[in-house]
C-alpha cells in the first residue's frame, strides 16, 4: 500500500525547469571569438542531440561531429539575410543541457547580435523547447504507467499469494477434520480389540500356559499403548485445527486488503494510461 501512494505522487514530485530567455554571450570557436545564443534546459544530454540535430534539418542541411551541429545551405531564414552557416554545440553543465548557436556569414565570422531578427532567434529556440519537454513528458508518463503496471503486478502476485494461502488453510482444516471425525471409531475399535483379548484371556484361562498368558498381556499392553497414541494424535490434530481456524480470519482479512490493494493499483494504472493518451493527442 505504500509503494501505491508513492506511485500517486510519483509524476507530480518531477518538475521542469521552464526556459525565460535566449541568452547571449561570446565564444571561442576555431580560434576566433564569436557571439553565441543559447538556452539551458533539463533534459538529457544525448536525447537532446539527436533531437536538436533533427529539428535543426528543417533549416538546412546538417551535418554533425561529436557535440557539434552544423547547419549550411540554409532555409527559411528569417533571422539575418547574411546568415549563411549556423554552428551549434550542445554540452553537458551539471543536471541541465546547454543549447548553444553561432550565427556565421560567408566569412565566418559571427554576426552582430544587434542586427539579428530575436524574435525569429527566440522562436527557433523555444520551439524546440517546447517539443523537447512535450517528449520528455511523454517519456515520464510512459515511465510512470509502466511503474504503475510493475507495482500492479506486485499487488496481483500479493492477491494471488493471499488466496493459495487462505486455499491451503482450508484444506488443513477440511484434513484435520477428517482425522478427528475418524478418531472415535479409531479408540471404540481398538477398545473393542483390547476387550476381545481380554475375554479370551478370562475363558481360555485354565487353558492357557504361561507363554500364551504372557503373550495375550503383550497384545493387551500394546492396545492400550495404541489408545494412548490415538489419544495424543486426537489432541494434537484438535490443537492445530483450533491454530488454522485462528489463522483464518487472519487470511480472510489479509486477502481482502490484496484485493483492496489490487483494485486501488488497477485505478492508479489506468489513470497513468489516461494521462499517456491525453499527451499523445497533443
Amino acid at each position: 500500500m505504500k509503494k501505491i501512494l508513492i506511485l500517486l505522487t510519483c509524476l507530480l514530485s518531477s518538475q521542469f525547469v521552464q526556459a525565460q530567455h535566449v541568452l547571449r554571450s561570446s565564444i571561442v570557436y576555431d580560434g576566433q571569438l564569436n557571439d553565441v545564443h543559447y538556452i539551458f534546459i533539463k533534459v538529457d544530454e544525448k536525447k537532446v542531440f539527436s533531437d536538436w540535430e533533427t529539428y535543426l534539418s528543417k533549416f538546412g542541411r546538417t551535418s554533425s561531429d561529436k557535440k557539434i551541429v552544423t547547419v549550411t545551405k540554409l532555409s527559411n531564414n528569417n533571422i539575418h539575410p547574411n546568415l549563411d552557416r549556423m554552428v551549434s554545440v550542445v554540452t553537458e553543465e551539471d543536471d541541465f543541457t546547454n543549447i548553444s548557436l553561432i550565427l556565421q556569414d560567408k566569412s565566418g565570422k559571427s554576426l552582430n547580435s544587434k542586427e539579428i531578427n530575436m524574435t525569429a532567434m527566440e522562436d527557433l529556440f523555444f520551439n524546440f523547447y517546447d517539443m523537447a519537454y512535450y517528449d520528455e513528458e511523454l517519456r515520464m508518463a510512459s515511465k510512470d504507467l509502466s511503474y504503475a503496471e510493475s507495482l500492479r503486478d506486485l499487488a496481483a502476485k500479493d492477491k494471488g499469494k493471499a488466496e493459495r494461502n487462505l486455499e491451503a488453510n482450508l484444506r488443513a482444516q477440511e484434513k484435520l477434520g477428517k482425522v478427528l471425525t475418524n478418531t472415535p471409531e479409531e479408540l471404540t475399535k481398538v477398545l473393542q480389540e483390547k476387550d476381545t483379548i481380554y475375554q479370551d484371556m478370562l475363558t481360555k484361562e485354565q487353558e492357557m500356559d504361561e507363554k500364551e498368558k504372557e503373550l495375550a498381556q503383550k497384545e493387551m499392553l500394546n492396545k492400550e499403548k495404541e489408545l494412548v497414541k490415538i489419544q495424543a494424535t486426537k489432541d494434537k490434530k484438535a490443537s492445530q485445527l483450533e491454530k488454522k481456524e485462528a489463522e483464518y480470519e487472519d487470511l480472510k482479512d489479509k486477502l481482502l486488503q490484496a484485493k483492496n490493494d489490487l483494485e486501488i493499483a488497477e485505478q492508479v494504472v489506468e489513470s497513468k494510461r489516461v494521462v499517456l493518451q491525453e499527451l499523445q493527442k497533443k
